[in-house]
């Protein structure tokens, strides 16, 4: 019979006379050949008990002739290959095929068993398949049997293919990666303990802030081992027992913290529940930022102020600006706290989607279509991350003053079909319908501008309208007047108040912030472009109805000079490029 057609049932009647045969064996060795032959009938037994238990057709069994090199494969192998059956007569027809940066490994954990140098055969490993990828599998095995004088004849095992994980697991190491460099590249510090207040992570400069070199330094650390010492740490603990026992979080708290040669300063703290994707409580997770100028500068304007009482009108004057001027500081820092807090929610949700349904796919009993739900679900997740990630980006190139305007040749009439077309099937699933007005030939309107910033403009325009919109219609186009394009888009959402109207623009809002809490995004969008607008020459503004804007919706506007002649208003620092 054909070694490769053998039927389960056959292989374990073959296994079980092996067994029978080790143990005559047992019987006539010495006890050191004893010794190995127990781990051959211990190997025999778990091999029995996965083919009479398991079916699987991920799951598949080897045997090699030690002295000939002999291969035996089952069909299931073959098949995940591709390859003819003929293809696998001898271990070296095989060996080939190993991926070359797996191949000396792979042989050295081979040899090493055979040898009796290593005391078990497993291993990890990619093969080439016929179709000219690379399978990752999982391969695990035993000597079988033995000659009489104790030398191995025969090794046995099962492989499995992991590709599917290891997939996954690139996934997950790049997001983790990307994760790890949004945070180390922000300003203020933060980081996640664990149910006993055990550092789980942190970003780069939370390690600096305690002495550290790296954030790897302080997983597994407690406050009270750190340079701030056991009096801070104690009331560090208290406040994240506090969190995780109510499940609410603690923000703006005002503490004071002792950093290395008695250097003390002053934090805005803010800490949240940390759950996992069941919604239990994990940990606390937390963002500091630094207010020791803005505490400095506080007890400054006290004292000015102190000595200002005695002083003439225009002193005081002066004080009132200052007062403003603290004010306004503020504001500035509560949005930054409340942006690095949204920020803690929008990149927890999908890592949180991500890691529970890559746990999920772990599941061997999966069908392939709960599989392919899940990796949509993921790549979804994956999606949400990137978005904010490039937000980001955008944001803290223009913070920066280093935006480069490249200017093209861009036809006005095509750059809003594409939109349309990339934006309408969204609009479509929630019963919005998009009218698109473009009144003026391609001709008139291929103007000389930066194409990928107009592109994110309106995007950001469409993005926001659909997502305020709960019904009705959606209007993009343009009109031209004059020197210039303007530019518009409407819709039939919820509105914008008067209120709203002057804070809408500014950077980490998102026009009223109790409101908008329910919708997702890192209210950046409607800021970058502002200065995409401003830095091409134009300005942007938003019109609704005032008496009753929850009923008429909003109209977004922007406007485009015609000439390509861009004079920055708000962007001083921005580069001009060619394409």
């Amino acid at each position: 019979m054909n070694d490769q057609a053998k039927t389960k049932d056959e292989l374990i009647w073959e296994l079980q006379e092996l067994r029978k045969e080790n143990n005559s064996l047992k019987a006539l060795t010495a006890p050191s050949k004893l010794e190995r032959e127990n781990r051959q009938v211990s190997s025999i037994d778990a091999m029995l008990t996965l083919l009479m238990d398991v079916e699987n057709e991920r799951l598949a069994w080897w045997e090699i002739e030690i002295p000939t090199g002999k291969l035996i494969f089952d069909e299931r192998k073959i098949g995940v290959l591709g390859y003819p059956p003929d293809n696998f007569k001898y271990l070296n027809d095989f060996t080939e095929l190993i991926h070359p940066d797996d191949y000396n490994r792979v042989m050295e954990v081979i040899n090493g068993y055979m040898e009796g140098s290593l005391d078990k055969f497993e291993l990890e490993y990619r093969v080439l398949a016929k179709s000219g990828e690379y399978i990752w599998l999982f391969k695990f095995g035993s000597i079988v049997k033995y000659d009489e004088q104790g030398k191995p004849m025969v090794c046995a095992g099962f492989v499995y293919n992991i590709t599917e994980r290891k997939q996954v697991e690139e996934i997950l190491h790049k997001n983790e990666q990307m994760l790890q460099t949004v945070m180390d590249n922000f300003p203020g510090v933060i980081f996640w303990k664990d149910t006993q207040s055990r550092y789980l992570g942190c970003n780069q400069a939370c390690a600096e802030g305690a002495g550290l070199n790296s954030p790897s330094e302080l997983i597994g650390k407690t406050d009270a081992e750190l340079i701030w010492g056991s009096t801070e740490g104690e009331r560090y603990v208290s406040d994240d027992a506090k969190v995780m026992e109510s499940g609410q979080p603690i923000t703006h708290l005002l503490e004071s913290q002792h950093r290395a040669n008695d250097r003390v300063i002053w934090l805005d703290t803010s800490k949240f529940p940390f759950r996992d994707s069941q919604g239990r409580i994990m940990g606390v997770i937390g963002v500091s930022n630094d207010i020791t100028k803005l505490k400095e500068t506080e007890q400054q304007l006290i004292d000015a102020n102190n000595e200002l009482v005695y002083q003439n009108q225009e002193k005081a004057e002066q004080a009132m600006e200052l007062s403003r001027a603290l004010k306004k500081a503020e504001e500035s820092d509560r949005l930054k706290s409340e942006f690095l807090a949204n920020m803690s929610h929008e990149i927890r949700t999908p890592m949180n989607s991500i890691l529970g349904f890559a746990e999920l796919l772990k599941d061997p009993d999966l069908t392939p279509w709960q599989q392919q739900e899940y990796i949509l679900i993921i790549e979804k997740s994956i999606g949400r991350m990137v978005n904010i990630i490039t937000d980001i980006v955008d944001f803290s190139k223009i913070e920066a003053g280093g935006m480069t305007l490249y200017l093209s040749q861009t036809d006005i009439n095509r750059e809003i079909e594409t939109i349309c077309d990339f934006y309408e099937p969204e609009a479509q699933y929630k019963g919005i319908r998009v009218i698109v007005k473009t009144p003026l030939p391609s001709s008139e309107v291929t103007i000389q501008t930066d194409r990928d910033k107009l592109n994110a403009i309106l995007s950001n325009l469409m993005k926001n309208a659909i997502k305020f919109t709960r019904s009705g219609s959606i209007e993009i186009g343009y009109e031209r007047e004059d020197h210039y394009l303007e530019f518009f888009v409407k819709d039939t959402g919820i509105g914008v108040t008067n209120a709203q109207k002057e804070i809408i623009f500014e950077r980490f809002r998102q026009g009223s912030e109790s409101e908008n809490k329910k919708y997702e995004g890192a209210g950046l969008g409607l800021s970058i472009s502002k200065a995409y607008v401003e830095a091409m020459g134009g300005r942007i503004w938003v019109e609704s109805d005032t008496e009753n804007p929850y009923q008429k919706g909003s109209v977004f506007y922007f406007t485009l000079p015609l000439d390509g002649q861009y004079k920055p208003t708000a962007a001083g620092k921005t580069k001009l490029g060619m394409r």
